[in-house]
């Protein structure tokens, strides 16, 4: 039992080692074709704490993934007559179950003992599903237009630009805003 949990492990050790062999340069590249982008977006950038960076190689990540997740998709029997819309549902449960993550995980942190503290301090975990849920806002929107069909309804733009924008609203309360940011810094 012993032999086989070890040979078992070894495997897995090896496959792990083989994906990270792909995905660290893959995961370069991806860094270094989006620089062009984070760096048109930088300037714009008025929250201190908002990665944009992690923002958008979250949202090329989720395009490449709905890209590969539609190729297979089209090959299923199941998934054949709406390929493009079952990669987006597959695709789109990666941020709302990191999204569940960070708000469980959240639960473990310490909470201020005032109202001012639970509303203004810095939380982290509160940045990062903001972000998140701008990553996977801008993913829909983008995938409405490409896919068309029920995503390019009327009811679904409007859901998620709405959410989009309420992914932005949210940051203020928990991220700083940068000092003497120009045109938008607050005296």
């Amino acid at each position: 039992v012993l032999t086989c949990l070890f040979a078992v492990r070894v495997r897995c050790l090896r496959a792990m080692a083989a994906v990270e062999g792909f995905m660290t340069p893959a995961l370069e590249a991806l860094r270094t074709g989006v620089a062009p982008v984070v760096a048109a977006f930088e300037p714009y950038n008025q929250y201190e704490h908002l990665d944009v960076a992690y923002v958008v190689e979250g949202v090329a990540l989720m395009y490449l993934a709905w890209a590969a997740a539609t190729l297979v998709c089209s090959v299923t029997p199941v998934f054949k007559n709406a390929p493009m819309y079952a990669a987006y549902c597959f695709v789109g449960m990666v941020p709302i179950c990191m999204l569940t993550y960070e708000g469980l995980m959240s639960f473990h942190e310490p909470t201020p003992e005032t109202v001012e503290g639970r509303t203004y301090d810095f939380y982290d975990a509160s940045a990062r599903i903001c972000m998140i849920q701008i990553i996977y806002q801008v993913f829909g929107i983008g995938v409405a237009f490409i896919a068309q069909g029920t995503l390019l309804s009327t009811i679904m733009i409007v859901h998620h630009v709405c959410t989009l924008t309420l992914g932005f609203i949210n940051l203020n309360p928990f991220v700083v805003r940068r000092p003497n940011f120009l045109p938008l810094a607050s005296g």
